[in-house]
């Protein structure tokens, strides 16, 4: 039975052991006293060690191979603890501290990988979750402040999570896996939840390697040092992204309500490459060799930052149009465009200007607005742990 941790399987477990505790204890002898040391006592942290073992399997009829699940195991190390959740695995839920993996490569086996990964246990007992979030406003051309003009700071938490904190109040968006709720966190930036097991792998960012077959066979990706081998593709179950060097195509697809809708694909400059500069459920950021950066994050529409390059749409012919007081144009029947900066659309180039940009889909045209405007925000999260 696979079990996961955060959102990455770790099958075929054999050991888990995570009963072992210290403190510290130090012998504190007196110069020129001729008395036996002192014991000196220091209080537990409540931090246990921990350690797993298991076998990697190739399973048949899959396109993950076992190269893929081994560099899955990296994809522990290089998260922060407070990604790393493990749910009733032998009784014991909580967070793993993963200071190492390792899964060795036999000559007498292709099939199977021993691995190992130990760390720091932090028990849900005594812990739970909180992101904070240092929100700024983006530098912009439109006098946007945060807390005004609906600049304000939403953070999406876990589907299935029982949450406080924030200001008060909250929005929600429909997606291909549930309900997300974003929380108002402008002025008061903790927000605390714990987490529902049934939709703890929902409504995540998450990476795929196309690798070149049908999307049910796409690698799920949790290392930044990944290899891809076929197209990118970043998700949120509210906007996909796919990178297709041969093309060197972005394409933005929207989720509506049964399927992936693709928007259009974009271009902008040439790229050979991608590279994954953060990788967690909340956010992911990468770049490519042309100069354009990415951001996706939980409950929020795609950013790519075109600084180097125009963006160009492919199949769109939206009207032509410059921003002037509003940050937002019109691409579509329900498509939108927005960015930090003044910009223009040229119908007969397809040219959508350089900058931060957003491109999402809204059928309402005041949540269409508001949804411009929070894009002004940087949230600047960190998830992290705290005591009960």
């Amino acid at each position: 039975m696979t079990t996961y941790i955060g959102e990455i399987p770790i099958p075929y477990i054999s050991s888990f052991e995570v009963d072992r505790g210290a403190k510290t204890l130090n012998g504190i002898a007196f110069l020129g006293k001729d008395t036996l040391p002192y014991l000196s006592e220091y209080p537990d942290t409540n931090l246990r060690t921990f350690s797993i073992t298991g076998t990697l399997l190739q399973d048949s009829g899959v396109t993950s191979n076992i190269d893929d699940m081994a560099e899955d195991l990296l994809g522990l190390r290089d998260r922060l603890v407070s990604s790393n959740y493990i749910h009733n695995f032998q009784g014991r839920s909580g967070w793993l501290g993963v200071r190492e993996t390792d899964s060795p490569k036999t000559a007498n086996s292709l099939v199977t990988r021993e691995f190992s990964i130990d760390g720091m246990f932090l028990p849900k007992s005594l812990y739970r979750t909180r992101m904070h979030s240092n929100s700024i406003i983006r530098s912009n051309n439109f006098a946007f402040a945060l807390g005004t003009d609906d600049c304000d700071n939403y953070i999406a938490i876990p589907i299935g999570a029982t949450y406080s904190g924030g200001d008060g109040s909250s929005i929600s968006r429909t997606s291909k896996d549930g309900t997300i709720t974003l929380v108002l966190a402008t002025s008061d930036s903790n927000i605390e939840w714990d987490i529902g097991e049934a939709d703890r792998l929902n409504g995540e960012c998450k990476i795929f390697d196309e690798k070149g077959v049908s999307e049910a066979n796409w690698v799920q990706v949790y290392a930044r040092d990944r290899e891809f081998t076929g197209k990118l593709v970043v998700e949120n179950a509210l906007y996909r992204m796919i990178f297709d060097p041969s093309t060197e195509y972005i394409t933005i697809y929207y989720w509506s309500g049964s399927a992936y809708t693709k928007i259009d694909d974009f271009t902008c400059g040439t790229y050979t490459r991608f590279t994954l500069v953060e990788t967690h459920p909340d956010i992911i950021r990468g770049k490519l060799d042309s100069g354009v950066e990415f951001e996706l994050r939980r409950g929020h529409p795609p950013m790519i930052d075109t600084d180097t390059d125009d963006l160009l749409a492919v199949a769109l012919t939206p009207a032509n149009q410059s921003t002037s007081t509003e940050n937002y144009l019109i691409l579509g029947t329900s498509l939108y465009i927005c960015s930090n900066e003044n910009f223009t659309i040229v119908n007969s180039t397809k040219n959508l200007g350089a900058g931060k940009k957003w491109i999402f889909y809204e059928t309402v045209s005041a949540t269409a607005e508001d949804i411009a405007h929070q894009a002004m925000v940087d949230a600047r999260m960190n998830r992290e742990l705290i005591q009960r």
